[in-house]
């Protein structure tokens, strides 16, 4: 498996490429992918997706960008790789999985 950053954005599990979903999974994918190994907090997800006018439904909006994300991971064989950390998430990978 293999988190595409460089180009387009993109999962590719055993050479083809997973859907992602809409322009928000995307932008959390990315926000992820940009800090593998570290905890991004639920309030930078809000701030890159929405900017400084996030819905009251925010937070929730991206629990359900995480949940689908998760899905796709776990299609790809890793159902652990986002794990809910402290006040935000973290994509948990190894440096060969991240371009």
């Amino acid at each position: 498996m293999l988190v595409r950053l460089l180009g387009n954005l993109e999962i590719v599990a055993e050479g083809r490429s997973l859907s992602l979903g809409g322009p928000r999974q995307q932008t959390v994918l990315a926000m992820l992918a940009l800090s593998v190994n570290s905890m991004t907090s639920v309030d930078l997800l809000i701030e890159a997706v929405w900017g400084d006018q996030p819905p009251p439904t925010a937070r929730g909006q991206i629990q359900v960008c995480i949940s689908t994300l998760r899905k796709v991971f776990a299609g790809a064989g890793h159902p652990e790789a986002i794990r809910t950390c402290g006040p935000g998430y973290l994509l948990e990978l190894t440096p060969d999985e991240v371009d």
